[in-house]
């Protein structure tokens, strides 16, 4: 678990990878980001990271900040949140939802999990095998996922250790 040799990382390129996806694909490409990676509760376990952090630059102009653990003491799904003027729009629990001061308003749900695998691992890695076998057999493409989306969030890890050793802001070209 966590070795640099064999895994190129931890949290970031195992777990965190996926938050990154959808944050690139909801926000657009990123620009530059400051990141930190470190070992903490499972440093004895593990010679890469359990938690990391960063600044993100968007495209688009808008800013985020990243925030990942893999030391939580309970389960915790995946919280992603996009503030805008007049309220934010939130992925948890498979669930989207549009808040605003006085309503939160579910937006669209994936369902729950087939009982297979943890509630909080959400529903991606099931979707996307079910949308490759489908294109086999049947032929075609589908829009999932593609190879250059895959790149843009290798590209964001990378430069999240990058920045990490650094201390610095690293630019990302895609």
């Amino acid at each position: 678990m966590g070795v640099f040799a064999s895994e190129g990382g931890s949290l970031l390129i195992n777990q965190a990878i996926h938050t990154l996806d959808l944050m690139q694909w909801f926000a657009g490409g990123v620009t530059r980001l400051k990141g930190v990676v470190d070992s903490g509760e499972l440093a004895d376990v593990t010679e890469a990271e359990d938690c990391a952090m960063a600044t993100l630059h968007f495209t688009n102009g808008a800013r985020g900040l990243f925030y990942a653990s893999n030391c939580n003491t309970l389960d915790s799904p995946l919280l992603l949140e996009i503030h805008c003027e007049h309220g934010m729009l939130q992925l948890t629990d498979n669930t989207l939802w549009r808040v605003t001061t006085d309503r939160r308003l579910k937006l669209d749900c994936d369902g729950s999990p087939d009982g297979h695998s943890k509630s909080y691992w959400g529903l991606g890695h099931q979707q996307a095998i079910r949308q490759f076998y489908h294109a086999i057999t049947h032929g075609g493409q589908t829009e999932y996922i593609n190879i250059n989306d895959a790149r843009k969030s290798l590209a964001m890890v990378d430069a999240i250790y990058h920045s990490s050793k650094t201390r610095q802001w690293i630019t990302i070209n895609n």
